[in-house]
């Protein structure tokens, strides 16, 4: 799961990294001087989950949270704050893309709990598709698998063409 963390606090985002050094599964970018460049990481990098501060000094977070969803209308945001918010107003401007709030200081298990949700909403909605004229290729989310070697990409292509059938490996 690949995950940016936007803080205009260099505290604040060590605190996070913290909570999420040991998982493996992360893959972690954080902005802290430009939160703008956020849009163009973004634009070239399939995100999963922004943590937005909602309080910066170069952009409101739920305003940097609509250009985020503008470039990629499948990230879902999570916001970090130490105050109060209007959730309706908020959640009336950002929709399904909207996780929730989690409050300064940081607590670790809160945390987790966001990122298994993340990552259950993303396995469970996970838009595949095999193109089989022509070349034979896997798409995950519009981005291409890579296959690490070609005779797994073959193998792959000749159960599609099976069906999931049953295959002795002579036949393969």
């Amino acid at each position: 799961m690949r995950i940016i963390v936007i803080d205009d606090e260099m505290a604040a985002l060590k605190t996070f990294l913290l909570g999420i050094v040991d998982k493996a599964d992360i893959e972690c970018t954080m902005f802290q001087q430009d939160p703008l460049s956020s849009l163009q990481y973004v634009k070239d990098n399939k995100v999963d989950i922004a943590f937005l501060d909602i309080n910066m000094d170069l952009i409101n977070g739920v305003e940097l949270a609509e250009k985020l969803i503008e470039i990629d209308n499948f990230i879902k945001i999570v916001f970090i704050t130490g105050y109060v918010q209007d959730v309706r107003d908020i959640k009336s401007r950002l929709g399904e893309n909207l996780i929730g709030f989690y409050n300064k200081p940081y607590d670790i298990d809160v945390l987790e709990h966001l990122l298994m949700r993340v990552k259950s909403d993303i396995e469970n909605n996970r838009d595949i598709y095999i193109n089989t004229f022509g070349n034979f290729d896997v798409f995950i989310d519009n981005q291409a698998v890579k296959f690490s070697c070609a005779k797994s990409k073959e193998m792959l292509a000749f159960l599609v063409a099976k069906r999931g059938g049953f295959l002795e490996m002579d036949s393969i």
